[in-house]
């Protein structure tokens, strides 16, 4: 394959013979000025099998995958320790109700609801700013605090100030952050310790915010991520966590290390190029930790079409993303999330709730979430 001029830097970039991550294959027809095609992600449905990304060839061939990766093994629990916290899930959250707009199909809702034999770790991740990242974790976590009825959190693990706290109404009362649970998690020993270090929403996902202190003392490491993630995982069936943009520091790495699922988001436009720079990496990086290619395996893309118009041709990417990770689920412009609003579910389209479902069918089919 012959280098083409790169759409998204100064066109001195070849393509790489044989990749199965270069972007370039949505080259500059993609991109060019043209109507807006029709997303086919109304009639996106979960595939009977999962597609997986190929190995890198060497050839045009068709190249075999190596075999899969054993997950992590995670600590033994007796009978009764897993069954305490589950009967107290079921207490605290007696009654709550899903709007059913939000469900296409009977199928999804089961899937969605079904229980979890473990706590799971869910990591929105993207090498760049600016594709929605923090907003697509903050509506995953919304959709499934509603819909499976808790407990879940949404976490901010961004080393320095994050902004998913400033995505949601603020507390009623002086809430905590990452850093205070860490320094504080030896008298945590109850969920409702816990939450007195969140802010509990009226949908019922509870956000755990990043420390808003520019001090060197306050930025958040890997460490402290391992320490909090251990601490959150006997207290919330769910842990949605949040990364800052970027691969690199030792917080991803940590972030990466303990996740079940892997979330990559893509914006409609620029962001394609960050997102496949993203997998690229995680593919790059498996040879140290292997579990890497699992989860890119088993990732979830989220296209988020960002604008009411643009030139993307978003269907292409989707289509792209298709061949190469488990499942790809396109979220369509809404005006309620632009301009950095408080984000409030029933003031999104019934589209955009729609494909919320679906974006949550597609994280809970996830082989990471059934271990």
């Amino acid at each position: 394959m012959t280098g083409k001029a790169d759409p998204w830097s100064d066109g001195t970039v070849g393509a790489e013979p044989g990749n199965p991550w270069d972007d370039r294959s949505l080259d500059d027809e993609a991109w060019a000025a043209q109507p807006q095609l029709e997303s086919d992600t109304a009639e996106w449905r979960e595939p009977s099998s999962p597609v997986h990304s190929p190995a890198r060839p060497v050839a045009d061939a068709p190249q075999p995958r190596p075999a899969r990766v054993d997950s992590k093994p995670t600590a033994a629990r007796s009978a009764e320790q897993v069954e305490k916290p589950r009967k107290r899930w079921r207490s605290l959250f007696k009654g709550r109700t899903a709007d059913a707009d939000h469900f296409p199909d009977e199928a999804l809702k089961e899937s969605v609801r079904r229980p979890l034999p473990t706590p799971r770790t869910i990591a929105f991740i993207n090498e760049g700013g600016g594709t929605g990242k923090t907003t697509s974790a903050l509506l995953l976590g919304l959709t499934l605090a509603s819909l499976r009825g808790g407990p879940i959190v949404a976490v901010d693990a961004s080393p320095g100030c994050g902004d998913l706290a400033n995505r949601v109404p603020a507390p009623k009362t002086p809430a905590g952050t990452v850093s205070t649970v860490v320094d504080r998690a030896a008298q945590i020993t109850t969920y409702e310790d816990l939450r007195k270090h969140t802010n509990t929403l009226s949908d019922g996902l509870d956000v755990l915010a990043a420390d808003s202190s520019m001090s060197a003392d306050a930025v958040f490491t890997g460490a402290a991520y391992e320490k909090l993630v251990a601490l959150l995982r006997r207290h919330y069936e769910l842990v949605i966590t949040d990364c800052a943009a970027g691969m690199v520091s030792d917080v991803v790495s940590a972030v990466l290390d303990d996740a079940d699922v892997v979330v990559i988001v893509s914006e409609g436009g620029d962001g394609v190029r960050s997102s496949t720079w993203t997998a690229n990496w995680m593919l790059e990086h498996a040879q140290r930790n292997p579990r890497y290619k699992q989860l890119l395996d088993d990732a979830v893309v989220v296209v988020n079409s960002r604008h009411d118009r643009t030139n993307a041709n978003t269907a292409k990417i989707v289509d792209f993303y298709r061949g190469v990770v488990r499942a790809v689920v396109e979220l369509p412009f809404d005006q309620h999330l632009e301009g950095g609003n408080i984000v409030e579910m029933k003031r999104l389209s019934p589209a955009t709730r729609h494909q919320l479902a679906r974006f949550a069918g597609a994280v809970m089919a996830a082989s990471g979430i059934d271990g």
